[in-house]
């Protein structure tokens, strides 16, 4: 069994879950979370989150390019988020592909859209670089 909350089932608020969807209708979803003692999963309807590429540090892998935005700019690099509270790191070091001692900072900014090669993810420590 699935349970989907009003809040999860779309994009756009919905008064009344019926007038926008019928009992016995297949639907897209995707599971968020789940209920062991209930034996239920809970899942989305969202378009925005069933289109992500990235849910979790698990659907991250080494050697992928992924595109993420950037939400701080430190000394020691970018902040980049993929996904809701998925986040990485792109240090100083990665962040040209050019061999530079300081890299382009004011090509860096906050909510600027960027495209990152995945060097490093460790799903258990909530790590990517």
């Amino acid at each position: 069994d699935a349970f989907c909350h009003t809040s999860n089932a779309s994009d756009k608020p919905i008064e009344k879950v019926t007038k926008v969807f019928e009992a016995g209708n297949e639907v897209r979803a995707r599971v968020i979370g789940h209920r062991p003692m209930e034996n239920m999963v809970n899942v989305t309807l969202k378009e925005s989150v069933l289109e992500q590429q990235i849910y979790s540090y698990d659907d991250i892998v080494p050697g992928t390019t992924i595109r993420g935005t950037v939400v701080a700019v430190r000394d020691f690099g970018l902040v980049i988020e993929f996904a809701n509270n998925v986040r990485g790191v792109c240090p100083v070091v990665h962040m040209s592909d050019l061999t530079t001692s300081q890299p382009n900072w004011g090509k860096y900014k906050v909510n600027t859209k960027v495209k990152c090669l995945v060097v490093d993810c460790q799903p258990d420590s909530q790590r990517v670089t």
